[in-house]
């Protein structure tokens, strides 16, 4: 994908040490195969936009698909990859189409689903599954909403968009942002979390 931080590297998800990795296996260029990495495109979308930062999504095709890759690409910056001669690492994996796999931070596999018929999975099972893993392997420090280690302004604009009524948060998140710890966010947390980063 020309637009993904990643593009002519190569890439799997051990290259994303430390972050929860959704792999997706699928054809380029089949109607059903786009529509489904559309919609982890979406999820992976709505995990950054809610401030969680340490998961990526990777597609893989198969090399005979080489050439149809738009419907992947359109609308992503995520990392796409077409396998090499043989397709080692479908075979490898053990997939079939419209695989998808769920690994940990220690890139162990924690959930895995066809999603070939809707029947099969459900969006918001996926990225609560996501949602949970990514969170529940760190110990969010007071003011770090969004888990990435670091009290900073992006925990402020993550804080006014929930306070803003624009995003959810998981519970940790939300212990992570009520600076006063009153079982409320609000703006007094979010002149707290200001402080905080003016004193640092």
């Amino acid at each position: 994908n020309s637009t993904s931080t990643t593009f002519s590297q190569n890439v799997g998800p051990s290259y994303f040490n430390d972050k929860v990795v959704f792999v997706y296996f699928g054809h380029f260029g089949w109607g059903t195969c786009g529509a489904r990495f559309e919609q982890l495109n979406t999820i992976h979308n709505q995990l950054i936009d809610n401030g969680i930062l340490n998961i990526q999504l990777i597609g893989i095709s198969k090399d005979i698909f080489f050439n149809n890759f738009s419907a992947w690409t359109d609308n992503s910056d995520v990392p796409i990859t077409c396998d090499g001669d043989n397709n080692p690492t479908w075979n490898a994996w053990d997939v079939t189409n419209r695989d998808l796999f769920v690994l940990n931070q220690n890139l162990e596999i924690e959930y895995t689903v066809n999603m070939t018929s809707t029947n099969n999975y459900n969006v918001e099972e996926i990225y609560s599954i996501i949602e949970a893993l990514a969170l529940g392997s760190q110990e969010l420090q007071t003011g770090d909403g969004n888990g990435d280690g670091l009290v900073n302004v992006l925990d402020v604009v993550m804080t006014v968009q929930y306070v803003l009524g624009n995003i959810d948060v998981s519970e940790q998140q939300f212990d992570a942002i009520d600076m006063n710890q009153d079982n409320t966010v609000n703006v007094l947390d979010i002149v707290s979390l200001v402080a905080i980063i003016l004193e640092s």
